[in-house]
């Protein structure tokens, strides 16, 4: 019929039509999908940039928690993430290690052990939270003599058990130990083995309530207020900590910290030109650089041989950490090692030995 001559040729047009669009978007989208993919992989092997990160050692303000300044400098720069590396007390002030961003990544390999206070100990004095900001339990005279402070203050060098306080963050069923304080609970606390490297009793001062200065250097987790109520107990006149000032957390020391209030004056900007990167915070660990070709690689959590890194005349041991960077000597992650292996047998391993341990995150910029 004359209806079907004319409809049969129009939608014969038609489907020909919506066929050659379909096959215009879909050619389109696969064109645009790859033009993405080889611009980020260009992106990413010419230039690779990581999120913000990095260290700022901040010299803690005395009334302010760890985590009031956690918050402060989180709002105040609008930063995603920031850590920090061990909780100092309201009342003690100095160092306080800080992971900016990425580098909260990489917080339990930082070089942040062994500690170093410069405290007070205020002989003749007890209290509930075992320093001076609690409540007064117990007063008592005293007539302690310096010798008799270093003399007992001796015999606390080594490994020595300790029972965390009722005022402290350790959790107890989840719950850390302040909070149960607060409700006034009193719960049974398991001791603890902390070590003290050194104990110096710098000066004894008899205005007033006897006070002893002192600086010690000890391990992580060691609560120096339980340390001066120990003492005290142990030269029969009780004791609680005064002041008390981290002065050094390993690698990272009281010269380097920067106070809170001036961070605090700088644009949110000016932030990563006081940052310590993460290379020199980590250089207890060698450097390998890996090379151009397997850096994505390793960024993906790949492994690594012998062969794709450059390490220069060195042996790299057995369950070593080292540190990988890139040709330009940005930071990429740490890494382990399986095997040992130096320049001379460089070419006799061919299976893997080289383990991502902790990478940083890819940002690739526009």
């Amino acid at each position: 019929s004359k209806a079907e001559g004319l409809v049969l040729p129009a939608l014969s047009i038609v489907e020909g039509s919506l066929s050659k669009g379909i096959f215009r978007f879909a050619f389109c989208t696969y064109v645009v999908i790859l033009c993405s993919f080889i611009y980020l992989r260009l992106c990413i092997e010419k230039r690779v940039c990581f999120e913000l990160n990095g260290i700022l050692v901040i010299d803690k303000p005395r009334n302010w928690t760890s985590h009031d300044v956690v918050k402060k400098i989180k709002r105040h720069f609008g930063l995603g993430k920031v850590g920090h590396s061990g909780t100092l007390d309201p009342n003690a002030t100095g160092v306080l290690v800080l992971c900016i961003d990425a580098a909260t990544r990489f917080v339990r390999f930082l070089p942040c052990d062994p500690k170093k206070y410069r405290g007070e100990m205020i002989l003749g004095i007890r209290t509930d939270t075992l320093d001076v900001t609690g409540k007064v339990v117990d007063e008592t005279s005293s007539n302690i003599s310096l010798e008799e402070v270093k003399k007992v203050s001796n015999q606390f060098l080594g490994h020595i058990e300790q029972v965390p306080p009722m005022v402290s963050a350790v959790k107890v069923g989840g719950t850390p130990l302040y909070v149960l304080a607060r409700q006034g609970k009193d719960i049974k606390r398991k001791p603890r083995t902390v070590e003290i490297f050194d104990l110096t009793v710098l000066e004894l001062v008899n205005e007033g309530r006897q006070k002893v200065l002192f600086e010690t250097v000890c391990s992580k987790g060691t609560y120096i207020r339980a340390l001066c109520v120990d003492i005290g107990e142990k030269l029969g006149c009780g004791a609680c900590l005064g002041d008390l000032t981290r002065v050094e957390s390993g690698a990272f020391k009281y010269g380097d910290a920067r106070k809170l209030d001036d961070v605090l004056r700088l644009e949110p900007e000016k932030l990563k030109q006081i940052l310590i990167p993460l290379t020199d915070a980590l250089a207890v660990y060698p450097a390998v650089k890996v090379k151009d070709g397997f850096k994505i690689r390793f960024l993906n959590g790949g492994f690594l041989t012998p062969q794709m890194v450059e390490m220069g005349d060195r042996i790299i041991n057995k369950g070593e950490k080292i540190r990988i960077l890139d040709s330009r000597n940005n930071f990429l992650g740490l890494a382990s090692v399986d095997k040992e292996f130096s320049t001379n047998n460089i070419r006799q391993i061919g299976h893997a030995v080289i383990r991502p341990i902790c990478v940083l995150p890819i940002k690739c910029k526009t």
